[in-house]
């Protein structure tokens, strides 16, 4: 099961709004929860706590009008007694770019 690849998202359009918020390197940071929610579900369990990231490179800026999608695999899983801690690896990959705009590991806890 780790290193399998969970799915990918559908294409997000990256707004005027969304890069004047911020720096235009953040827009897939800024995207990440929406485009998450489409790959993953974490039903059953009381709670999940977004544990932080680690390793995150920037890549390719996204214009505005470019598109984003994201990759997400099971990088790893550890059974921490009263909960299971699970290691997303997630690359946000631009249309028409073979560099990935963001890649990075999400850590979450998951507690039944």
């Amino acid at each position: 099961m780790v290193g399998r690849e969970l799915g990918v998202s559908s294409w997000a359009e990256v707004s005027a709004g969304l890069q004047a918020a911020t720096d235009p390197a953040f827009a897939p940071l800024l995207l990440g929860p929406v485009l998450k929610a489409q790959v993953v579900r974490f039903a059953g369990w009381r709670s999940s706590l977004n544990y932080g990231y680690e390793d995150l490179r920037f890549g390719v800026p996204v214009p505005v009008g470019g598109l984003l999608r994201l990759r997400l695999q099971l990088a790893a899983l550890h059974d921490r007694g009263s909960s299971l801690e699970i290691v997303l690896r997630q690359t946000f990959e631009a249309a028409g770019v073979a560099e990935p705009a963001c890649t990075g590991c999400w850590r979450l806890r998951l507690v039944p």
